[in-house]
């Protein structure tokens, strides 16, 4: 069973992931086109970080330690709309 801490640093890290391909030249246009659809609609860590400490979500995500909205911060994502 996975564990609140482990879905919250999956989420994380899959976003990290989804901005690195974009950010890449050496990765296929459509992919990266792909990839920066799907993080146009991606929580922005931030974003992530806030729904760790909401109550009612406590049971399925949780804060990552020595982390929080101030410093979280992902490459290439800001948790902003665009192209």
């Amino acid at each position: 069973m996975t564990m609140p801490c482990e879905r919250t640093r999956a989420l994380r890290v899959a976003g990290e992931v989804l901005g690195e391909i974009v950010n890449r030249a050496d990765v296929p246009e459509d992919l990266r086109r792909s990839a920066s659809f799907a993080l146009r609609h991606y929580p922005s860590a931030r974003l992530i970080a806030y729904f760790g400490r909401i109550p009612a979500l406590e049971d399925w995500l949780e804060p990552e330690e020595g982390r929080n909205s101030s410093t979280v911060e992902r490459a290439g994502h800001d948790g902003a709309t665009g192209s």
